[in-house]
């Protein structure tokens, strides 16, 4: 099996790496699947969707789920940091552990909106420091399925970044920001981000940052790396 879990700012191109990296693997008769949002818990891609739902809800409802779930909601709360928004963003951490658990051992897995990605958002809007972000974070890199998956960090500048996702016709939640206000969240988030990553390297996870995949040559460095590591594991 392998992960790949792709995170960056909006407009650094995660969505377009994702796609190259499944056509590369999908040309080669390869089992790939690229995951976004609620695929992680759906299993729409499954062979049964049933069983995979099934197998998702026992892991969540495993003692060890259920207590990091409480642990978190109850870090968050006393932070002042616990609402809708960030309970939603908790859930899908769980499941994302959850759905590690379940996947088929044959197959390759991309996702956009992954651990990084999910957990530096449900930091956005609020006003916590360092130490809180790090101290939840720890409680998140200790599980070691973790260490399977190869995170990779899209680099970009949030300038470029904003300047894109206002380009697009597609709609967001950002863009109902003006330009300058969108820049400002970016910074936000790639520093939550930049925190995030030497947290998570100093926990003994393997994350690499690349610069955006827009120019197909950062995506061909991606799967040759992927396939050398699933190489040497075997």
């Amino acid at each position: 099996m392998i992960i790949i879990d792709l995170f960056g700012l909006p407009g650094s191109g995660k969505t377009t790496t994702a796609n190259s990296i499944a056509s590369y693997f999908l040309s080669q008769n390869r089992n790939c699947h690229k995951l976004s949002g609620v695929d992680w818990f759906t299993g729409e891609y499954s062979g049964s969707v049933t069983k995979h739902r099934l197998y998702m809800i026992f892991n969540l409802l495993k003692p060890n789920s259920i207590s990091l779930f409480f642990t978190i909601i109850n870090r968050y709360r006393k932070g002042n940091l616990l609402c809708r928004e960030t309970l939603k963003k908790i859930f899908g951490i769980c499941c994302y552990y959850s759905q590690l658990e379940v996947l088929n051992e044959d197959g390759i897995y991309i996702t956009d909106n992954g651990l990084f990605q999910t957990y530096a958002n449900s930091f956005l809007f609020s006003h916590a420091d360092d130490s809180f972000v790090i101290n939840c974070f720890k409680l998140f890199v200790k599980r070691n399925r973790l260490k399977k998956v190869f995170f990779y960090y899209i680099e970009e500048k949030p300038e470029l970044c904003a300047d894109r996702v206002f380009a697009r016709e597609k709609n967001i939640r950002i863009k109902n920001s003006n330009l300058n206000d969108a820049i400002l969240e970016m910074r936000r988030q790639e520093a939550i981000m930049d925190i995030l990553i030497n947290e998570a390297r100093e926990s003994g996870l393997v994350i690499k940052k690349v610069k955006s995949c827009i120019n197909q040559g950062e995506a061909e460095i991606i799967v040759k790396e992927v396939l050398k590591c699933e190489a040497e594991r075997l």
